[in-house]
């Protein structure tokens, strides 16, 4: 069983009622908890940031060698949670404050202590400021393995891309949740076997919660409106229960201790996920069957969708395509600017599957303008990153347009970015390290690097 979504070259084609889940926490509060909260300044006052996120790099397939970084400014002083950063042309509100102006001088990108980068051939390249390991992402244990090759990073651009675009940046948001339901999730490919926990690459279904407290957080405006489509074998549910878009978002998250919730669990749109997930992955219908039944509409009523697609892979191939309608089905949200943002989970360890971030993935967050999050290990769901930089991507995301320079010949294949970024926002300098984590069940912080394109 391999994933076979084609690659995508479409830059010119333009708490849920969940078993064994920690449903008790709420977002805010998980991500006030673990954050130096002060008060909030007054509406319009220009926050500092005080976290860097780091996303999706992205080729820019008309300019070879440019490249397009992604990443969150985030603050956490503004009395309750986080705070998604955006640019001072942008709409301000307590939800999302902007940054002083940031130009390119204000990116900086740096190697990491104790780590050598290498050019092909095994030479030292001392003034290189960042690592590519080389080859693809399968099997790659740490910084240290396989064949490195010496990178360099120059930014020539910085500013802030809002979800949708500038002329969407004030509409009301609409969060379209699409999720995969197939069988791989708890190990059940093929309906007609049991379930083998062992290949079960979400076994307790620790993806809903992290959902979950996207519905629920106080974040998102009041007007913000949801929706919730799944699909599984050859079939996508787009049902008027849950399709359909409210800002009424128990019908998404039960309350806890809700009386309709214990009395019908299937009352509660993402519990009900917790369970029947069987056959293969019809990505292309999933993708193509939502535009139609709610992207539509949503663009028709004037407000901003954000699609969030959930899956782990798509194990023997998208059951509902040939390869080539893909891209055509993609060129829909890149022609309508509706980005997707793309949670994908590792496949389970005994899958043949590929292992790794994935470029087929990193490539329909790239072409629509989402973001593309690469989850390795069901308990990352739970990692306050994770959540903060999904919702910083329902507004938007700064955008580094930078040159790339490498010291050999890139490697065929997909490649890992590690290095150091840095940005100065004002006063304050935040960095982050674009590496495999140090600490087991940390989420991935590496950017998917996709060279000569």
């Amino acid at each position: 069983m391999r994933r076979t979504l084609p690659t995508l070259f479409l830059g010119l084609l333009l708490p849920a009622c969940i078993p064994d889940a920690d449903a008790d926490a709420d977002f805010d509060e998980a991500d006030a908890a673990e954050g130096d909260l002060g008060a909030a300044g007054p509406p319009g006052r220009a926050l500092d940031a005080d976290e860097l996120l780091a996303g999706t790099l992205c080729p820019d397939p008309r300019a070879p060698g440019v490249q397009s970084l992604s990443f969150q400014l985030l603050s956490r002083s503004g009395g309750e949670g986080i705070l998604p950063i955006r640019g001072t042309d942008h709409p301000v509100s307590d939800a999302t404050p902007y940054a002083v102006g940031l130009g390119p001088d204000a990116l900086g990108f740096a190697l990491p202590p104790g780590v050598v980068a290498l050019d092909a051939d095994g030479a030292e390249v001392p003034d290189a400021n960042g690592i590519v390991e080389s080859g693809a992402p399968q099997g790659f244990t740490g910084v240290g393995a396989g064949r490195r090759l010496g990178a360099r990073l120059t930014a020539v651009e910085l500013k802030y891309v809002a979800a949708g675009g500038d002329a969407r940046a004030a509409a009301p948001l609409q969060v379209i949740l699409l999720l995969d339901h197939s069988g791989s999730l708890r190990g059940q490919p093929d309906p007609q076997f049991a379930p083998n926990p062992s290949r079960a690459s979400d076994l307790r279904s620790a993806h809903l919660e992290l959902f979950a407290q996207v519905v629920r957080t106080q974040r998102l405006a009041d007007a913000t409106a949801f929706s919730l489509v799944w699909f599984h074998g050859r079939r996508v549910f787009v049902t008027p229960e849950f399709g359909a878009a409210s800002t009424d978002r128990t019908r998404l998250v039960c309350p806890e201790d809700a009386a309709p919730c214990r009395a019908d669990p299937a009352r509660d749109g993402l519990a009900r996920l917790a369970v029947g997930q069987a056959g293969g992955t019809p990505l292309t219908d999933a993708l193509d069957t939502t535009f139609d039944g709610v992207v539509a509409p949503a663009l028709a009523a004037g407000r901003n969708p954000v699609v969030v697609l959930f899956t782990d892979g798509v194990e023997n191939g998208d059951t509902s395509a040939v390869p080539e309608r893909l891209p055509l089905v993609v060129g829909r949200y890149v022609e309508a600017a509706v980005p997707l943002a793309v949670v994908h989970l590792e496949p389970a360890a005994s899958s043949a599957d590929p292992r790794g971030p994935a470029p087929e993935f990193n490539a329909l967050a790239c072409a629509t303008g989402g973001q593309y999050l690469y989850v390795a290990r069901p308990e990352d769901f739970g990692a306050q990153d994770l959540r903060s930089r999904l919702l910083g991507a329902l507004f938007g995301a700064w955008q580094a347009r930078v040159t790339l320079d490498l010291a050999g010949a890139p490697a065929p294949g997909a490649a890992l970015l590690t290095t150091r970024l840095s940005v100065a926002n004002g006063p304050t300098a935040l960095e982050t390290t674009l590496a495999e984590p140090a600490l087991p069940g940390a989420p991935d912080t590496r950017v998917l690097l996709i060279p000569g394109r």
